[in-house]
């Protein structure tokens, strides 16, 4: 990760009271620069890779959208995803370089390119 994370971690007192209020005194922030407190096949550890793949420039916002569904994509996530891709085609930002053409691919094509990549 670029920027580092931010970790919050609470230390307890058996002579603590249980309302929110008094467990802020025991919240410390604690700033680390690296990423490596996440297993390396954590989603958002795929997601950083590919960002850096994708985006090495590191110039303007990147922006990566994930699909995901517990097992597989329906039939309707398919149909929501090319929507969205439609509409950002049709309302692009001013400052927006790309946007994939998956609206106009027809679901199998989509489908198959999902597949590739490894990730049922």
């Amino acid at each position: 990760m670029r920027n580092g994370c931010h970790l919050t971690s609470l230390a307890y007192n058996d002579e603590c009271e249980t309302s929110f209020e008094s467990w802020l005194q025991y919240i410390t922030l604690h700033e680390t620069n690296t990423n490596k407190l996440l297993p390396e096949n954590a989603m958002s550890m795929e997601a950083a890779k590919i960002v850096e793949e994708q985006f090495p420039n590191h110039v303007g916002i990147s922006l990566l959208l994930v699909w995901y569904q517990h097992g597989w994509l329906t039939e309707q996530d398919f149909h929501t995803i090319q929507s969205l891709y439609v509409e950002m085609e049709g309302n692009s930002l001013n400052e927006q370089s790309i946007a994939p053409p998956f609206g106009k691919l027809p679901k199998e094509v989509l489908k198959n390119l999902l597949q590739k990549t490894g990730k049922q």
